[in-house]
């Protein structure tokens, strides 16, 4: 199989002794040509090109956008000069490639010697039919993705919100509707070109360097270009259930309820064996009565062959949520025991969210294979460290809201519902079975990261072997936010420079 390789001239910037002074280690001094620091009148606007800048309140926002500078790399040659600058000068770095993560760790958190790498401007594609890859850059968003592939009749599964960037979101997840078929777009990464923190890049493949191929893809950071095979263009049934607004609303924001389901018939058959409101059997009385019941006319029955560049292109979409602000929490599991119970407390909360003037809610359950051989997104685990391969139902709970007023009484709804459901998500006993992220607005919560951060994963080995990746490739911890894998021991790197 083809690789594609990139010879470029590299160099890098260089100061003199192991540490410069303040003067050397300024951020005006950064060696780059385009940069934003605090001094100029775009940065605010800049540092604000994230989804997280309407997280929370303003305040909360607006700490954990601040970096020292942002840096804009378009090419490898800037990329190993922003690297070598901050590693002798002190500097933490992370990478923003679309800005879409929804507590803004793709930036520096005020107070942390931080400078956020903006690598948005690599947006490099091209596909060989003989091969059959394509070579896409790390800045390319959803939506370019997805045209740049749509005339080829190919498709890369993917999230539906066109402003994410391929950067992070071949690390992060991928997750998409496509997964339970196709698995993750990061299963389908054949290689990729990576700058370390040692000012060096390489291409990375399975074979090559097995251990910072998996690491990278599901725990990684940083990726410059990375080259993925197409996917099949198989022809899928879908079906789209869209109950109309749920209450009355005031302003632009609606209160509503969406069910998009899309069946390959891949692995379980055929979505209903009688599909047909006349004819009803127990799965369609389970799953689609219910929606009718809401609002009619509620359901938009394609149910027809389409092609999955198709429905890519179909699915994703621009979501705009100003100017309302937001809290969020993530929560999955890898069982179903959501009991009637547990939605008649989910129905009492929404019922008093939708009492609440200039409050508003979207819950997203999201449902895929779970454990063992029902899924592609299961039957890939092992390509790479991402952890959730057993997921069955994830749980997005949104509160949008308008005013910094309003903050604490959202980020109370969010917490309170994820609280007093914890039961239904988290195994009491501490045995595998359940668990529940850690992705929250509320950046209170964050205090045990660390330990947090080891639930991710199925066992504490998974979980060190990547902080020995870590160890290997960034000693020094230059790469460092918080979806960054710690360091097991940081506090006694003699060769690493420490700035006051």
């Amino acid at each position: 199989m083809k690789l594609f390789a990139f010879l470029l001239t590299l160099s890098s910037w260089a100061l003199n002794g192991s540490l410069a002074d303040d003067d050397m280690c300024g951020v005006t001094n950064i060696p780059v040509g385009a940069v934003a620091t605090p001094a100029d009148g775009s940065y605010y606007d800049e540092s604000r090109k994230q989804w997280a800048s309407s997280m929370g309140s303003t305040s909360m926002s607006d700490a954990m956008l601040s970096p020292e500078a942002i840096v804009y790399c378009t090419g490898d040659e800037e990329v190993l000069s922003i690297i070598d600058f901050a590693s002798q000068c002190g500097y933490k770095l992370s990478v923003r490639s679309g800005g879409h993560q929804y507590s803004g760790y793709s930036s520096c958190e005020a107070g942390t010697r931080c400078i956020q790498v903006d690598v948005s401007g690599i947006k490099s594609f091209s596909y060989d039919d003989d091969s059959n890859l394509a070579t896409l850059g790390a800045g390319l968003k959803v939506d370019e993705v997805t045209w740049n592939l749509f005339p080829l009749g190919l498709v890369l599964p993917m999230g539906i919100c066109n402003s994410v960037g391929l950067g992070g979101h071949l690390q992060s997840s991928s997750l998409g509707f496509f997964a339970s078929s196709f698995g993750l777009g990061m299963d389908l990464v054949r290689s990729f070109r990576i700058a370390t923190a040692d000012g060096t890049i390489q291409t990375v493949t399975p074979d090559s360097n097995p251990d910072l191929y998996k690491a990278v893809l599901g725990a990684g950071k940083y990726v410059d270009i990375a080259s993925m095979p197409e996917i099949a263009n198989d022809a899928m049934p879908f079906l789209v259930v869209a109950p109309r607004e749920q209450a009355p609303t005031s302003g632009d924001f609606t209160h509503y309820i969406t069910l998009i389901v899309s069946w390959t018939g891949k692995d379980n058959g055929p979505l209903f064996d009688n599909f047909d409101a006349e004819s009803p059997n127990e799965k369609y009385a389970t799953y689609i009565q219910p929606f009718r019941d809401i609002a009619e006319p509620a359901i938009i029955n394609l149910n027809q062959p389409v092609p999955i560049h198709n429905q890519m292109a179909g699915f994703a979409f621009d979501f705009n949520q100003q100017p309302f602000r937001y809290h969020v929490a993530s929560i999955s599991t890898d069982d179903y025991s959501l009991d009637a119970s547990y939605w008649e407390m989910v129905a009492t909360e929404v019922d008093d969210r939708l009492a609440m003037d200039n409050l508003y809610s979207s819950l997203q359950f999201q449902g895929y294979g779970g454990a063992g051989d029902g899924s592609q997104f299961n039957r890939n685990t092992g390509l790479n460290s991402f952890p959730f391969r057993d997921l069955k139902i994830h749980f997005d709970d949104w509160v949008f809201f308008l005013d910094d007023d309003q903050e604490e009484v959202a980020r109370g709804r969010v917490n309170g519902l994820r609280d007093s459901t914890e039961s239904y998500w988290r195994d009491p006993s501490g045995t595998e079975g359940f668990w529940m992220t850690t992705r929250t607005t509320d950046v209170e919560d964050l205090t045990t990261k660390d330990d947090l951060w080891k639930e991710f994963y199925p066992d504490r080995a998974t979980f060190m072997s990547l902080q020995d990746v870590k160890e290997r490739v960034d000693p020094c911890n230059v790469f460092s936010s918080d979806t960054t894998i710690p360091l097991k021991d940081s506090s006694n790197k003699k060769d690493c420079p420490s700035y006051p």
